[in-house]
């Protein structure tokens, strides 16, 4: 939980930088800390729902509408962008005890195909740069998936063959994704094969 517990404390940070109102009573809702506008939650803050879990992120007209965190008991069980309070595609978790410190290199868990390369739904760690839950194909981040950055920031996009395509949603900093291939376990990128086709092409060819 530790990268997790490291992007609620930036939106920690979002929340006591605003100007902060409260509001404490509402039917959806028991108490809510942030920016306020119309008399509705408008911008970073938190709330506390009517079954005392908490949510943390951006908010507009009274719903988690951007990145945020929902929170039952004292563990994150949501993480990711929301459109009017619903999770948009996948939650991304991290399991980690306290006493764990690093993530093991290119741990996956998910769908593979009888090679044991990742294919179809699955969440790989990639030592200490990113975790990423999605589709996979052939090893690679193939369709829409969301990467946690080492608790510096997430991403939400469409990959097409381990490279991010197009955006959806980003939060805190994400500017060095374009640096990475994105490869599940057991993956190694080749420079000198010049087209990620021939590399599905090698990997399809050797799976059969």
């Amino acid at each position: 939980m530790i990268l997790n517990n490291k992007l609620k404390s930036l939106i920690k940070i979002k929340i006591k930088s605003s100007k902060i109102r409260k509001i404490n009573k509402s039917k959806s809702f028991k108490k809510y800390e942030g920016e306020v506008k119309t008399d509705k939650p408008n911008g970073w803050g938190s709330m506390v729902l009517n079954d005392n879990s908490i949510i943390y992120g951006d908010f507009k007209n009274g719903k988690l509408n951007g990145f945020g965190i929902s929170e039952k008991k004292g563990n994150i069980s949501e993480l990711g962008f929301f459109k009017n309070s619903q999770l948009i595609g996948e939650t991304l978790k991290i399991y980690m005890s306290k006493k764990d410190k690093n993530l093991n290199y290119e741990t996956y868990v998910g769908e593979q195909k009888v090679s044991g390369y990742a294919h179809g739904r699955g969440t790989s760690i990639f030592m200490e740069y990113f975790v990423c839950a999605g589709s996979w194909n052939y090893g690679f981040a193939h369709g829409e998936c969301i990467i946690n950055l080492y608790g510096k920031g997430v991403i939400r996009g469409i990959w097409k063959y381990g490279k991010l395509t197009k955006v959806l949603n980003k939060f805190g900093n994400t500017s060095y994704i374009s640096l990475f291939s994105i490869l599940s376990n057991n993956m190694e990128w080749d420079e000198s094969i010049d087209t990620q086709k021939k590399v599905i092409a090698v990997i399809k060819d050797i799976s059969n």
